[in-house]
């Protein structure tokens, strides 16, 4: 497999670095109160809860800023560096996206840049050594399946009609008491979370990755080091990456922004092709 190919066919690993919510510091803000935020749009079929999965999710929710910011937010544009724990291998990547279902990365490695876009429909990738090629429906699958792992949206998930949300059990994560909920959907997959039963944090999610062929791994993720980013949002600056139980990357956020007015036309934009 020559290079080129080789990057591409990692594009599940680059839309993987994207599945998380992060962000930069700013000043901390208040939680808002459910009771003042409307249900679930007027027409919409509410999504299949049970009340104790529901309770759970929405003490994350306030975790996470409340529900009336989260509801606000349109596009987030992070910025985060990664390490491979196998090979120490570093690389950035600047995530461009607006919610439901647009997401566009930016990786910049030893092996030059690769821009990657999808819209939830159709998708493409671009790279500095000169490929430029549609991307196939299992790369599709995995952006919306990355996409549906946002934690800005992941929480609010009792608030789509396509979604189910079930309390698991009560667990632990790191020596802390921990609530699981699964929460899936037909079109984008299934995870597990473990939410802090003291202070609604998202401490894990486990979820199966889409591969090209057969059944992807294991992927577990740790969040840690949760700070105020715009004072919009709280969300993790930390993930610890685990691979069918073994390392495999640690995640750091350097920047991150929101409500900056994205637009899907310009991320839809590919860059000019290089003249030989």
């Amino acid at each position: 497999m020559n290079r080129i190919h080789s990057c591409v066919f990692c594009l599940t690993f680059i839309f993987h670095l994207a599945s998380v919510g992060l962000g930069q510091e700013a000043s901390k803000g208040q939680s808002d109160s459910h009771a003042e935020v409307s249900p679930v749009t007027a027409g919409a079929v509410a999504p299949e809860l049970d009340p104790h999965g529901a309770a759970i999710l929405h003490k994350a929710q306030d975790a996470l800023g409340g529900l009336r910011r989260l509801q606000a937010i349109h596009d987030v544009t992070r910025e985060v560096e990664m390490v491979n724990l196998t090979t120490k291998g570093k690389a950035r990547s600047t995530s461009q996206i607006i919610f439901p279902d647009v997401i566009r990365l930016t990786t910049d490695s030893p092996f030059g840049q690769l821009i990657a876009f999808c819209d939830g429909q159709a998708a493409w990738e671009s790279s500095s050594f000169g490929s430029d090629n549609r991307l196939p429906d299992w790369q599709i699958k995995a952006s919306r399946q990355d996409l549906f792992r946002q934690l800005e949206s992941l929480v609010q998930s009792d608030r789509n009609p396509e979604r189910k949300i079930e309390f698991v059990e009560r667990g632990k994560v790191n020596g802390r008491p921990a609530d699981i909920l699964k929460i899936s959907s037909a079109s984008t997959g299934t995870v597990r979370v473990w939410v802090d039963a003291a202070s609604g944090n998202l401490l894990e999610m486990e979820y199966q990755r889409v591969v090209a062929r057969g059944e992807g791994p294991l992927v577990t993720d740790f969040f840690s080091e949760y700070r105020w980013v715009n004072k919009t949002v709280r969300v993790p600056f930390h993930i610890h990456t685990l691979s069918d139980g073994q390392p495999y990357m640690d995640t750091q956020v350097l920047h991150a922004d929101y409500n900056g007015g994205l637009k899907v036309e310009v991320l839809n934009q590919k860059p000019p092709s290089k003249q030989h």
